[in-house]
């Protein structure tokens, strides 16, 4: 079964993540490989096919892509930056006072994150997850 193509936003939001690569690789010489592999993928090519409008960007890679690009997830697409911020939102109280004073977002019910829908709930745990790994790696 061929994919589905991309719609018009989800293609905007590749050109915006090709001209974050290219800043970056001019900036401070960050590769598609390099990506890839501070991404935790197997290979350059997961990269190339989301900048190249292949395969369609979502919350969990284009949130680590943007804390290596060094961008502002909103810069690249609002539409999943808007979505998470939403997850996010909705978790609960307990989860975010674990994160620590810096924590950016509002506090938000448990019944509240309950009517996430399964999907939601495992993409925020799995972001918060790589937060934290990430965090714990780097001191």
């Amino acid at each position: 079964m061929p994919a589905r193509p991309l719609t018009t936003d989800q293609l905007e939001d590749a050109a915006r993540l090709k001209a974050a690569m290219a800043r970056a690789k001019r900036d401070f010489g960050l590769t598609q490989s390099d990506l890839a592999t501070l991404c935790g993928w197997e290979s350059q090519s997961t990269v190339s096919q989301y900048a190249n409008g292949r395969i369609p960007l979502n919350t969990d890679s284009l949130g680590v892509m943007c804390i290596h690009l060094r961008t502002p997830m909103h810069e690249i697409s609002p539409t999943l930056a808007r979505r998470l911020a939403q997850l996010v939102h909705a978790l609960p109280r307990e989860a975010r006072v674990k994160a620590g004073p810096t924590w950016p977002f509002q506090a938000v019910t448990r019944p509240e994150f309950d009517r996430l829908a399964p999907e939601d709930k495992r993409s925020v745990e799995r972001y918060m997850q790589w937060l934290v790994a990430q965090s714990s790696s780097a001191r």
